[in-house]
């Protein structure tokens, strides 16, 4: 294990929606019938979470059911900061579409069907370098719109305000410079499994039986868990389980691999202490139940702030289905470090630390400078840089990549050297 600070180890278009959106103070969600689908608070904004490192947001509650009903309608019109604009969206299949919720208390076992989650993604007509995506249960909305290099967000709190939800509604620019400190640290985190990486390498031969089916879509299952903390942060937390993975297969579609989630558990009594302690406990408590939903990869998703230097942790493919569990910490890494948890952030660590169980590894990241004097890199590098652009170091959403769009050479390829070669040993894992 590393001793010092490390990062470790499609759709069927239904309907077009127009929606009304005011990012400005008191911002509301309106349909033309005036019924809100968000709908301005008035509350104090120190009491949701977001006050400490966002310079301005908005505060609504949401009402899902008109959201649903709408996007089975067509069309509307959206409009941000003074922009009139219409978005065109994809309704597909959730990525935990038929996953099971595991329970476990005094009465025994008990299985039942996950909510249903909706996913619905597009872009702003007339806006090429643009996209959306939308989240959409019962009782909240998560949501990402992107306009040229503008970001927004919508995103659920615990708090709530007349039964419902409240949900904070902001750009990424919101984001204060000054609630980090100058000196904010890249995040850490390592890898169970280092010597298995250098011992165990992938063979020329391998690698080259394996290429012939890099062009096929392999799709591997997940049991995930989550505890008391991540609960608490996120009031619904399976919905946010499923966006964050909808969130990664983004970053994995170049390599032809998707995530499917076959199970949720919740795991009330997670050690207190470093990712490393969550991973085995993780590892102790859901071996069953990745069995139980014929899964073949475990990933564990806490809302503890940890201690040490590591905000994720992994085990490293070396062909056997005993490596296949991660953890990784859903918030903030205090104010001292660049890892801040926001959306962008929780991906980028989630696709990380599941790409060691692809193989994928530290050395094989890439990073490019730009006429801006900024330096970007892709998702394996370590540590942790940021996703904020005061800063002059900054994550991107990909891997590594020599190929057409990719960011990467012959020796910077965690796709083509990795994640294309053992994908389909990972979807095989599946136990049942």
């Amino acid at each position: 294990m590393e001793n010092r600070t490390r990062f470790g180890v499609s759709a069927l278009l239904i309907s077009v929606l127009v929606l009304s959106i005011a990012f400005a103070s008191g911002a509301t969600f309106a349909k033309s019938d005036d019924s809100a689908i968000l709908e301005a608070v008035t509350v104090d904004k120190r009491s949701v979470g977001f006050a400490d490192t966002l310079a301005y947001f908005d505060t609504v509650t949401v009402n899902p059911a008109v959201f649903k009903k709408d996007a089975e309608d067509g069309y509307v019109n959206i409009k941000i900061i003074g922009q009139d604009l219409d978005i065109e969206l994809n309704k597909r299949p959730s990525v935990s579409e038929g996953a099971k919720i595991i329970v476990e208390d005094e009465k025994g076992i008990q299985i039942m069907d996950a909510p249903e989650i909706c996913t619905y993604e597009g872009k702003v007509v007339g806006k090429e370098d643009s996209s959306v995506k939308f989240t959409v249960d019962d009782v909240i909305i998560i949501g990402k719109i992107v306009i040229d290099e503008k970001t927004y967000f919508i995103e659920e709190t615990n708090n709530v305000y007349n039964g419902k939800y409240i949900h904070v509604v902001y750009d990424k620019d919101a984001i204060k410079q000054s609630s980090l400190a100058d000196s904010a640290e890249p995040a850490g985190c390592g890898t169970c499994d280092l010597e298995t990486v250098v011992n165990s390498p992938l063979t020329a031969e391998s690698m080259q039986i394996a290429t012939m089916s890099t062009l096929s879509l392999a799709t591997i299952d997940l049991q995930t868990g989550y505890d008391t903390e991540f609960q608490t942060t996120y009031p619904s937390p399976e919905t946010r389980i499923d966006r964050l993975i909808d969130d990664v297969n983004d970053i994995y579609d170049p390599a032809d691999a998707q995530f499917n989630i076959n199970g949720f558990k919740y795991l009330s009594n997670t050690p207190s202490g470093n990712i490393s302690d969550i991973l085995d406990y993780s590892k102790d408590n859901l071996d069953s139940e990745r069995e139980r939903t014929d899964s073949d990869l475990v990933i564990m998703f806490t809302g503890k702030e940890c201690t040490g230097n590591w905000i994720g942790l992994s085990q490293t493919y070396n062909g056997s289905s005993d490596a296949a569990y991660s953890a990784v910490q859903m918030v903030a890494a205090g104010t001292n470090s660049r890892y801040q948890a926001n959306p962008d952030d929780r991906a980028i660590l989630t696709a990380h630390e599941l790409g060691h169980n692809f193989g994928a590894r530290h050395d094989e990241a890439f990073k490019w400078n730009t006429t801006d004097n900024k330096t970007y890199y892709t998702v394996m590098w370590t540590p942790y840089m940021s996703t904020m652009m005061f800063y002059p170091d900054y994550m991107q959403l990909e891997f590594s990549y020599n190929g057409t769009g990719g960011h990467g050479n012959d020796t910077c390829n965690n796709i083509g050297n990795h994640i294309m070669v053992t994908k389909d040993t990972l979807q095989g894992f599946r136990t049942g």
